[in-house]
């Protein structure tokens, strides 16, 4: 499978996990709190976007040597989840006039629309043996 291939499975995987976050946070309003449904969500969000990460670790390694890119491919994940972690840290403290049940949604709702909004770019933009095609 090629670069361009993978990158636009994994951004796939990057719009369908934050459009699974995205529900988890609705259900979670909805029913102002955890009720047992967002859990099955929030795992198929995690893994998709998981996956979707390995995606934006090929695609900037880009021009690398095979080694340097299959340790991009390795290390994106973790970098996701380290920066999701992070956003959780920051970002709670800003719910304080809120319920809790909605303060600890603001990174997942952040990651998710990110992970939409970055699938979405791939999937539309040209990739890179488009744009050599091109010139």
């Amino acid at each position: 499978m090629n670069t361009d291939r993978w990158t636009a499975v994994s951004a796939v995987c990057g719009v369908v996990g934050g459009a699974s976050w995205l529900a988890k946070v609705a259900v979670i309003l909805a029913q102002q709190g955890s009720g047992g449904v967002d859990v099955p969500l929030f795992g198929a969000g995690l893994g998709l976007l998981l996956v979707a990460a390995t995606g934006v670790g090929l695609a900037a390694s880009r021009g690398r040597p095979v080694w340097a890119r299959a340790v991009a491919v390795v290390l994106a994940p973790a970098l996701a989840l380290g920066l999701f972690v992070l956003v959780q840290i920051i970002t709670e403290p800003l719910g304080v006039l809120v319920p809790e049940y909605v303060e600890a949604e603001y990174g997942i709702l952040l990651a998710a629309v990110v992970g939409v909004l970055a699938g979405v770019w791939r999937l539309v933009r040209p990739t890179g043996s488009a744009v050599r095609a091109q010139f």
